[in-house]
């Protein structure tokens, strides 16, 4: 659970630049790869990043509001684009909180929630969904980026023998 903005800002700053590198690695043929026949696209999927309704809108934000129940467009850097503006403004949105909202609760998903807690949930959130993103780069031949660490391929391109 965050208690500070400050300490939200910079995790997400770092979770969001991490996501952003995934997304700038799409195109827009790989947008349509799925895992397997009517799961969710590798484009569904990335939009669906794109931090809109659902959670922060029940915090009362509003960052990335017009992307909100629009379909996933069919162009990968239109994805991206959007993700960046939205978590620009999640950024820009959230400095202007004090601490002491995050103390406050509400009601979500049939539970109490303070919003600090909310928060950290909503990263969560990304992070799992960052993790399906990269399996399904690497299903539609796309190299993805590594996020906490290097993946096999950069390692190999900076020189280091990979360890599987």
């Amino acid at each position: 659970m965050y208690v500070t903005i400050a300490s939200f800002i910079e995790d997400y700053r770092n979770e969001a630049a991490a996501t952003q590198k995934l997304l700038d690695k799409l195109t827009d043929e790989s947008l349509s790869t799925e895992v397997l026949p009517g799961y969710r696209s590798l484009g569904h999927l990335a939009w669906h990043l794109v931090p809109t309704g659902g959670i922060l809108q029940q915090l009362g934000l509003k960052a990335g509001e017009r992307y909100f129940g629009q379909e996933a467009p069919g162009e990968a850097a239109a994805i991206s684009r959007a993700y960046a503006e939205a978590s620009g403004e999640l950024l820009r949105e959230i400095s202007e909180w004090p601490d002491q909202r995050l103390l406050e609760s509400l009601p979500m998903f049939g539970l109490i929630w303070q919003k600090g807690y909310t928060l950290n949930m909503f990263v969560k959130h990304e992070v799992h969904h960052r993790g399906q993103l990269t399996v399904l780069i690497r299903q539609a031949g796309l190299q993805p980026s590594g996020v906490y660490g290097p993946t096999k391929d950069e390692w190999l391109a900076m020189g280091v023998p990979a360890k599987v």
